[in-house]
């Protein structure tokens, strides 16, 4: 008889199975259990699969409640699907954004959009009505030796920025003031075009020469001859124009203009000109240069203007600082 397994117990009892059947009851009694175990590991498989399925819903759930509150809540309007800017959001770019920007709205369309400018804001400005600079004129009288002298000598033209030499005729003492202007404007013709530069009597007693533009010219300036000067004898300084010089003092100024001015004379006995603009008071003396009258006008915030001298034109203007309605 063959002894299959020996086992003990907890009692310290020596157990042989199968030692009377020669059978393995152990064994056969596990084998057995196993069997009848099937529905109730089937039962604990489905009891693990339907936790396993409602964890997933779970997750599903949350997913789906968090897609709900961040898509669907109308307290949200930047993220609300039902809301036209979250469903038809644009972005925009400018081709020179220090021009101008846009932003794209619900109702944009998409494309190139092109936006003409039609009127500009513009600052209010003021500008001389007339030229202020008087014409060139002789400072003394021309007498007839003065005409003679002038016989053969030279003057320098400069006349919108070409300058030519001329050299003056051959006068006698009947050569008339009038004869004289007549043949100085001919040979000013003949360097540069005729028409441009006239030369008239003027002045008191008709004894004095005066130089004008027309004909499209605008700045004459009258300068010695590189030999032989003759201009002393016509009775101008040497860079005498028609137009104003920045560097001229108020004072040398005064005599140039068309229009002259008055010097206001305050308690020290000194020189002054008072300018009042936009409730703001500016004193300059008689020696101030006039590109520091018009500097410190410009860039003074309290006038709010911006004051400039057009030599071509031969014309101020006064320009406020503000545009548009301002």
């Amino acid at each position: 008889m063959a002894i299959n397994s020996v086992s003990s117990s907890s009692g310290n009892k020596l157990r042989l199975s199968g030692l009377a059947t020669g059978l393995d009851t152990d064994s056969i009694i596990s084998g057995l259990m196993k069997v009848d175990k099937i529905p109730l590991d089937k039962v604990k498989q489905s009891k693990q699969l339907a936790e396993w399925k409602r964890d997933s819903y779970r997750d599903v759930t949350n997913i789906l409640r968090g897609f709900k509150d961040e898509f669907f809540d109308v307290l949200k309007p930047s993220s609300y699907m039902m809301s036209q800017t979250s469903l038809k959001k644009f972005s925009s770019t400018s081709s020179d954004s220090t021009v101008v920007t846009a932003t794209g709205g619900a109702d944009a369309s998409m494309g190139d959009h092109k936006i003409t400018v039609t009127n500009l804001a513009t600052a209010a400005t003021v500008i001389s009505s007339d030229n202020v600079t008087k014409d060139l004129q002789s400072i003394s009288a021309i007498s007839s030796d003065d005409i003679v002298n002038s016989s053969g000598k030279k003057i320098a033209i400069t006349l919108d920025g070409v300058s030519k030499e001329i050299t003056l005729g051959d006068y006698t003492n009947t050569t008339t003031l009038s004869d004289f202007a007549s043949d100085i404007q001919d040979k000013i013709g003949l360097q540069f075009g005729q028409g441009k530069v006239k030369v008239d009597v003027s002045g008191v007693a008709n004894n004095q020469l005066t130089f004008s533009t027309s004909g499209g010219a605008t700045k004459l300036t009258l300068s010695s001859g590189s030999t032989n000067d003759g201009l002393a004898n016509l009775y101008f300084d040497s860079g005498s124009s028609n137009r104003i010089n920045l560097g001229d003092s108020l004072s040398s100024l005064k005599t140039k203009l068309k229009s002259s001015f008055n010097f206001a004379t305050d308690s020290d006995g000194n020189q002054n000109v008072v300018l009042n603009i936009n409730s703001k008071k500016f004193t300059f003396s008689s020696t101030t240069s006039l590109s520091t009258v018009l500097s410190t006008i410009s860039n003074d915030s309290d006038s709010d203007v911006k004051i400039a001298y057009d030599d071509i034109n031969d014309k101020f203007s006064i320009t406020s600082k503000d545009t548009g309605a301002g």
